[in-house]
């Protein structure tokens, strides 16, 4: 991949079905989702009481429901599952493992935290039983659950979880999800070696609390990411970085007992999680696919009953609907967690005219170019921001340009483009790597462009993601681009590290600053000023409404602008055997369940 997200921390988060298929920006992953709804009350001790969303209530294993009586739940099962690493190291170490969204959703079975995610994303408890919020949302106190044991039955308190915080910053070994720990006070000076001051303490063995340099009222998403997960002081002293998570210093509903790099990894429950563990489930193996086949392999393994679930990517998508037994195990989960978008370069010609840039999104017809090239695997889009977080917070997304052919054309023509001034050449790269998976759909949709608008776009997917990573250095931005992004909150925020002018998706991609000078009717240095300014206030407002109102306003200008033309989101899909029951899957997991718990079971089958 040859975007910022090679190297950005925040590349890969919650990956939904973890399928790569993109332009050259591909699958960029942002802003985990912020969950914990803030009120506006004073509670007791001068402290903002905050609440956690409830995880939605499963078919309790045993119940009188007819897919869990207790005669037909099969005991002692063992299950196993794909897991898909997309070349990234493979690690069980919740300091050592990549920000990659397999991770997110296989460590935080065995790695807890104070808090965790829900299948939609919704911010839930875990060894935390309350949490509270004070000093105008810069500081979080949380309490923890009575009784707390890792699985190797030591007492967890409050000191274990700032012990491992401070592993997790150590400037030495500094983990790749310490970014989720980067609000903090002290955090920039502490991962350099500075260790006199870090924002998070216990005074007490049931307490917790942290301090940030500023209220983020998506913290609480952050906190949920395994990063913060307790480790077992006495075994993290005792044992190496390689074989810690086979020593039972974890705290959550699982314990790893086998490791086979490039083959499996097994876990199996612990006896002494705090919650009740499923009646059926006594082993998961993840079976480790890798490589440009792992998803065709790991649908093979599906039909071939060795998983009992698999992806089924857009590439997927008609061979399964063709084949009446997986056609019929086919999920499909509502509300799209990601938009795929086109974004177009200001400092580039003919991009720095707006009206250019609203002539081509005006010339795109989303319901047909996805019911024609996508056949059922794509939903067209009505906003950038995704339908999960309209549907998680209430936020009234503003529509994107709808199509027009006509008022594409009179744009160009007010730009005074015509025979005797053409637009400059154009050009759309696709990674060579990655062409395949869905150069025709990109062929279409140019077509569709020129066609509508006479905006004439070559598609070239003959270089290598290097080569147009270096092309975009030497230009300083990308032209034009294909960019999918998922959301990591259940706030719009994506909306503020995405496309705000000093984002690293941004500065030296699509160039959107205060320095644009106004042109043909539109200042789009202006509205990125004033956009600017929405963006940091949604990040800060703790009050829900304020919050969605300013996010909506810069929304409205982004699309205002062209900054990005919203396409399609892509549905992910899975199949899964009828006999396992009670899994919890949405935007956020994907195919995998979010926590294999006491609710999931399998059926004698």
């Amino acid at each position: 991949m040859a975007h910022p997200a090679d190297t950005d921390p925040t590349a890969g988060l919650a990956r939904g079905s973890h399928e790569r298929e993109s332009g050259a920006g591909d699958a960029v992953v942002l802003d985990r989702r912020d969950l914990l709804r803030l009120s506006g009350g004073a509670a007791a001790l001068g402290l903002l009481a905050t609440r956690v969303v409830p995880a939605e209530a499963s078919p309790a294993p045993g119940s009188t429901s007819p897919a869990h009586r207790a005669q037909d739940v099969q005991k002692n099962a063992s299950l196993a599952v794909p897991f898909n690493p997309f070349g990234q190291q493979l690690s069980l170490h919740p300091h050592r493992a990549p920000n990659w969204g397999p991770f997110w959703v296989m460590l935080p079975n065995v790695w807890s935290g104070l808090l965790g995610f829900n299948e939609k994303g919704d911010v839930v408890y875990d060894l935390a039983k309350s949490i509270a919020v004070a000093d105008g949302g810069k500081t979080y106190e949380l309490k923890l659950r009575s009784g707390l044991k890792y699985a190797n039955g030591h007492n967890v308190v409050a000191g274990h979880f700032t012990d491992s915080w401070k592993a997790a910053l150590d400037d030495q070994s500094l983990a790749p999800m310490s970014m989720f720990m980067s609000p903090v006070v002290g955090y920039d000076a502490y991962i350099t070696g500075d260790h006199r001051q870090i924002g998070f303490e216990a005074p007490d063995d049931e307490t917790v609390r942290i301090k940030l340099t500023e209220p983020l009222s998506y913290f609480p998403a952050y906190l949920a990411t395994f990063v913060w997960a307790v480790i077992d002081p006495a075994v993290r002293a005792s044992a190496s970085d390689q074989d810690l998570p086979l020593k039972d210093a974890a705290a959550g509903q699982w314990r790893f007992t086998a490791f086979t790099d490039g083959q499996q990894i097994v876990m199996e429950p612990s006896k002494h999680y705090w919650d009740a563990q499923s009646p059926s489930l006594k082993k998961v193996t993840w079976l480790i696919q890798d490589g440009n086949e792992a998803e065709q392999n790991a649908l093979t393994l599906y039909q071939e009953n060795k998983v009992a679930l698999a992806d089924v990517t857009s590439s997927l998508h008609a061979t399964v609907t063709k084949d009446k037994t997986l056609s019929g195990e086919l999920r499909t989960i509502e509300d799209p967690s990601n938009t795929l978008s086109l974004a177009m370069d200001f400092s580039q010609a003919p991009f720095d005219d707006v009206r250019i840039r609203r002539a081509l999104a005006t010339s795109i017809d989303r319901g047909a170019w996805v019911k024609d090239a996508w056949g059922g695997a794509y939903a067209a889009a009505s906003a950038f921001t995704p339908p999960a977080i309209v549907k998680i917070t209430g936020y009234d997304a503003p529509a994107a340009m709808p199509f027009d052919a006509n008022k594409a054309k009179s744009l160009l023509k007010d730009a005074g483009i015509s025979d005797k001034k053409p637009l400059p050449q154009i050009v759309l790269y696709l990674p060579a790597e990655q062409s395949g998976a869905m150069e025709d759909q990109v062929q279409a949709l140019l077509k569709m462009i020129e066609t509508n608008s006479g905006i004439a776009i070559r598609l070239d997917a003959t270089k290598t993601a290097d080569q147009i990573q270096a092309l975009q250095q030497d230009n300083g931005g990308r032209q034009i681009d294909l960019i999918s992004w998922w959301v990591a909150t259940d706030t719009p925020s994506l909306l503020s590290y995405a496309c705000r002018s000093d984002s690293p998706y941004m500065d030296g991609w699509f160039n959107w600053n205060s320095k644009i000078k106004a042109t043909g009717g539109f200042d789009p240095g202006k509205d990125s000023k004033t956009f600017d300014d929405l963006v940091a206030r949604g990040d800060q407002e703790l009050d829900a409404t304020k919050r969605n109102g300013a996010y909506h306003d810069a929304e409205a200008l982004l699309l205002n602008n062209a900054v990005y033309v919203p396409l399609a989101h892509m549905l992910q899909m899975y199949v899964q055997k009828p006999w396992l029951k009670g899994t919890r899957q949405g935007p956020w997991s994907g195919s995998l369940p979010v926590r294999f718990d006491k609710n999931v079971v399998v059926l004698k089958h």
